[in-house]
């Protein structure tokens, strides 16, 4: 198993690498959108702040009743603000899927590997992965709305109990329940876009339930490689956030080193996103590889 997963990393890691180019599209459209979104953000402040003396201030303190004058004088603008977040995180959804059959299909054809396979990827399996996306979509809901049941139910035969260890408990039970359901959901639709690039499947259900067969035959394995590509990010976040609480904002040098910080962070998430993508691939292959019989026969030579 040990050298499995072994083998697995080493092989999408240098997919990675050497498809890194991809990396620069994937952060240009990724700054776009958040560009996109802070635009109008930063419009008002500007707006505001321009000829204010209290824009000198703020690098070391915040004012809160300027925020409170801010929010009313902008109060219809910032109510449009979640309309524009809805539009903007659909349109991101859209171009990620857009761009995870590109990255499949130069990771499933490592030959191929040009910005115009990349391309041709995305356009060939966008509307077979925009079908999965919206059964997945019905499965979080459903997983939702039971979590957020059985809460209510907690809460309703906890509310005369004086065991507040035991309802902790519980709800702690309920929350990692959850987690380990959205972490199979993830898994199952990320093998059903590996098995509609592998193995060129159309039809949408029948996708799934393959992909379900295949992570339950290898769970250990599948569930290893996903899991410990996973905590790559939740590391660089941790050690994000240790440095992120002790560099000081007080200065605009230490705003830009915070900045840059964050941008190498975003990259490393990029970069992790491809991994994964590399590492389903090889795992599916791998897996479902044939096996060559390579015993050999003596021939007789008839001397």
């Amino acid at each position: 198993m040990i050298q499995f997963i072994t083998h697995s990393f080493i092989t999408s890691t240098r997919l990675v690498f050497k498809n890194l180019k991809l990396v620069l599209l994937l952060f240009i459209v990724n700054f776009s959108f958040a560009l996109a979104l802070t635009l109008p953000i930063f419009s008002m402040l500007r707006h505001s702040l321009l000829h204010s003396s209290l824009n000198a201030h703020f690098t070391g303190e915040f004012d809160y009743i300027w925020f409170l004058q801010f929010s009313s004088l902008n109060k219809q603008a910032l109510a449009d603000l979640p309309g524009l977040l809805y539009i903007i995180t659909i349109i991101y959804n859209l171009i990620q899927l857009f761009f995870s059959g590109g990255l499949m299909t130069i990771f499933n054809n490592p030959q191929k590997d040009h910005i115009v396979d990349f391309f041709f990827g995305g356009v060939k399996y966008f509307f077979r992965f925009f079908k999965l996306f919206c059964v997945a979509l019905v499965f979080y809901f459903l997983l939702i709305t039971l979590n957020a049941f059985l809460n209510a139910a907690i809460v309703s035969m906890m509310a005369n109990s004086q065991n507040v260890f035991l309802e902790f408990v519980i709800q702690l039970l309920r929350y990692v329940l959850f987690i380990l359901l959205i972490g199979i959901i993830n898994i199952i639709f990320d093998y059903s876009r590996v098995i509609t690039v592998v193995d060129e499947k159309i039809k949408v259900l029948k996708v799934i339930g393959q992909s379900a067969v295949f992570i339950k035959n290898n769970f250990r394995l599948v569930a290893s490689v996903y899991f410990i590509t996973g905590s790559c990010v939740i590391l660089a976040t941790i050690i994000y956030n240790v440095f992120d609480n002790y560099i000081p904002k007080t200065s605009l040098a230490l705003l830009i080193v915070t900045f840059f910080i964050q941008q190498l962070l975003i990259i490393f998430r990029l970069t992790i996103k491809m991994l994964f993508s590399a590492s389903e691939i090889v795992v599916y292959n791998d897996l479902n590889a044939e096996i060559i019989d390579t015993s050999v026969e003596e021939i007789s030579s008839g001397m």
